[in-house]
């Protein structure tokens, strides 16, 4: 809608003849008669309005008079009303407060009866939970005195059978230990023995050396046989290590400890004696002298043949390999293969469960190169029989 303000400030052009620009004014004119139809539509529909207003005060004015009277008679109503409703009210609550009165008294009545009941009961309840809970608790008391008792007599046989058991075992431990020991000193004798016989074995083939005309097929028969013998000293030697090792390893225990070990004994039996093995051997190792053997070293490692001495004893030839020289039987003593029930040492002698060892050597199997090979500073036997390259 256009406003008064805008029709004037608004500016037409002017064409050349001096006049307006007739499509300006007609535009103009156009929002005039536009906004002016508004104005009158709206003029009349506000006059409309006034008439049906001003109608309606007409017949407010008309029905003030009856409805001030209805005011009045509504008042008067309300004002008989409240009266009554007091009037009522009041009646209702004395009546409301005698019965309250009486009820609480009949309830004051009743609870203190219920009261006195409920003490009487109380107290005949409680004397007899007092007598049953003094009943339950000297029967659990007695019931547990017995299982004390009981515990205390299982705990002592218990107690006693450890100790028994304890004691079989250091009974056991120290004969197997005494066995050990006297398993070492065999085996130690009978090494030194065979040492011996093995460096009198050897010093009679060197002196057969000496009388061969074709030496080489000979000296190569010895280095096998030296060879082999070579791996079965360091085999005994070895077994030997371990038994010592496992005699260090033999601890006498307190009393006290082996009760207290008693349930697991048997379980770690094997288990012992392999520590007992394992330890014997960082307890003795015995090392072979290298002037033992000197002059056989001397021997094969020399490029000519060693002249025979003319001084020295003659001595016959040997045909045949001499035996080692065998214990009568009503002097050799018990050795560690006699006893089938104690051989913890059948898998380093390779000795079957069932073979029986009584007066016959020890047939030892030679090692392989690799399984026993010693390191470097090894004070065994390997290395002193073998031929400089």
């Amino acid at each position: 809608m256009i406003t008064p303000s805008q029709i004037r400030e608004k500016n037409l052009s002017t064409v050349q003849s001096g006049g307006y620009d007739k499509e300006e004014v007609n535009a103009l004119l156009a929002q005039i008669v536009e906004s002016y139809q508004a104005v009158y539509d709206e003029n009349k529909e506000l006059y409309r309005k006034m008439e049906i207003l001003a109608g309606k005060i007409e017949e407010y004015r008309s029905e003030e008079d009856s409805i001030k009277t209805a005011l009045i008679t509504a008042q008067k109503m309300a004002d008989r009303i409240a009266k009554d409703a007091k009037e009522k009210a009041e009646e209702k609550l004395s009546e409301s407060a005698a019965t309250a009165q009486q009820t609480v008294t009949d309830a004051k009545e009743k609870a203190d009866k219920m009261v006195a009941e409920a003490r009487t009961y109380a107290a005949n309840f409680t004397k007899e939970k007092q007598d049953a809970a003094e009943s339950i608790i000297t029967e659990a008391e007695a019931k547990a005195n017995d299982a004390i008792d009981g515990a205390k007599v299982v705990a002592q046989e218990m107690l006693n059978q450890a100790k028994q058991l304890s004691e079989e075992l250091m009974s056991k431990a120290k004969s197997e230990k005494a066995y050990h020991e006297q398993l070492i000193e065999k085996l130690r004798s009978e090494s030194k023995s065979f040492k011996d016989s093995l460096l009198s074995l050897y010093e009679s083939q060197m002196d057969r050396l000496g009388d061969m005309v074709d030496l080489k097929p000979q000296v190569d028969e010895d280095q096998a046989h030296i060879d082999s013998v070579e791996s079965e000293m360091n085999q005994i030697i070895s077994n030997i290590d371990e038994i010592n090792k496992l005699q260090s390893q033999t601890v006498d225990a307190p009393t006290e400890e082996a009760a207290a070990q008693a349930p697991t004994a048997e379980n770690t039996k094997g288990d012992t004696d392999d520590d007992q093995v394992d330890q014997i051997i960082d307890e003795q190792a015995p090392a072979a002298s290298p002037e033992e053997v000197s002059s056989a070293l001397n021997a094969f490692t020399e490029d000519e043949i060693t002249p025979l001495d003319e001084n020295a004893p003659t001595i016959s030839e040997i045909d045949e390999e001499p035996e080692l020289e065998q214990v009568p039987p009503q002097q050799e003593e018990k050795t560690l293969f006699d006893d089938q029930a104690a051989m913890p040492f059948e898998d380093y002698f390779h000795v079957k469960s069932g073979d029986e060892r009584t007066s016959e050597t020890i047939s030892l199997t030679a090692p392989d190169e690799d399984e026993y090979e010693e390191e470097e500073g090894s004070s065994k036997l390997r290395g002193f029989f073998k031929k400089k390259k």
